[in-house]
């Protein structure tokens, strides 16, 4: 059985953006607050072991990198949740054919998956910059792996699962056109 609607259940997307917001404005606040304490230089490569195996001279770009990513990818989610239809998400291009109510239930679908991964590539930014300044700082020796795993499998189910959900959906938005076309 298909998932048809999901409105009774799922979280607003104005939710998921909100704690993006407040991921990205951490981030933020941790990269200019201990900027000016940080040594010559920073750790920037943890292992999968979770040990540090890197570091970099500070440099105001590259320390601020995970900062500037999270704005890019926001100001690219803003765009695309507005024109869901410029998504690399197969059948996309042929939403201005798909009648409502399912040309409107796909869009909603993608931009709520839009959200949900940019809030959870947010977090795992946001870790690591934690990660960098702590350990620059001395507080840490290490950044714990278990929250990076945790955000990137969460991130493969949402993916994989809306991914799953939009192609049925891809596949009944086809064949209504094909219905609709042979009928006209």
């Amino acid at each position: 059985m298909i998932v048809t609607h999901h409105d009774g259940w799922r979280v607003p997307d104005g939710v998921f953006t909100a704690l993006g917001v407040v991921a990205m404005a951490t981030t933020w606040f941790l990269l200019i607050y201990f900027f000016q304490d940080l040594t010559a230089t920073v750790p920037v490569q943890f292992m999968l072991t979770d040990q540090l195996s890197g570091y970099l001279r500070t440099s105001w770009w590259l320390y601020f990198l995970p900062g500037w990513l999270q704005l890019v990818l926001g100001a690219l989610v803003w765009w695309l949740y507005r024109r869901p239809e410029y998504t690399n998400i197969p059948t996309s291009f042929l939403l201005p054919l798909v009648p409502d109510p399912l040309g409107r239930q796909i869009r909603q679908v993608i931009r709520h998956v839009l959200v949900m991964s940019w809030l959870l590539v947010n977090l795992l930014l946001a870790y690591g910059s934690l990660g960098m300044v702590t350990v620059g700082l001395g507080l840490a020796t290490r950044l714990q792996a278990w929250p990076v795993y945790g955000i990137l499998l969460l991130l493969l189910v949402v993916i994989g699962f809306y991914g799953w959900w939009l192609s049925r959906l891809g596949r009944q938005a086809a064949d209504e056109l094909r219905r609709h076309l042979t009928l006209s």
